[in-house]
């Protein structure tokens, strides 16, 4: 995400360019761990997190997880449109379209998230339903 941020604000394709091939490992590697609770180690201080590296399978930091893959593909998608590979960009659209698709089959998919994945999850911009925005507020403001 970070060189998606910089790819935007600076608009520098060669540096994009350089790591594409980087950042397609990643996302493909998120791709295929997505929903299998991998036991992340980290993924912040937070008790709800895991405090560090004391909880390594907290369902938050899975939860979070999944909800910061389908943000960071559709980030991706859409830098790749902009840089002219629509084929990455139809594929990665295609990983965060096919999640989406999979949670909304789950009229509760958000009910076991809490701060982090509430927060991730309003970032990936999934939300259309006010019921489901509605309910993420509360569970991220109690």
């Amino acid at each position: 995400m970070s060189l998606i941020d910089y790819y935007n604000y600076t608009g520098d394709a060669a540096t994009l360019g350089g790591y594409i091939d980087n950042a397609v490992a990643k996302l493909d590697h998120a791709y295929a761990i997505y929903g299998t609770n991998p036991g992340l180690g980290f993924y912040g201080w937070d008790e709800r997190l895991g405090a560090g590296f004391e909880t390594r399978t907290a369902q938050e930091s899975e939860n979070a997880y999944k909800m910061l893959s389908i943000r960071a593909w559709k980030d991706f998608a859409a830098a790749m449109g902009a840089y002219g590979r629509s084929d990455l960009q139809a594929k990665y659209n295609g990983y965060a379209n096919a999640k989406i698709t999979a949670l909304r089959q789950n009229p509760a998919w958000y009910q076991s998230f809490s701060l982090h994945a509430c927060a991730d999850a309003v970032n990936t911009g999934l939300l259309n339903g006010c019921r489901e925005k509605r309910d993420l507020r509360t569970r991220i403001y109690r």
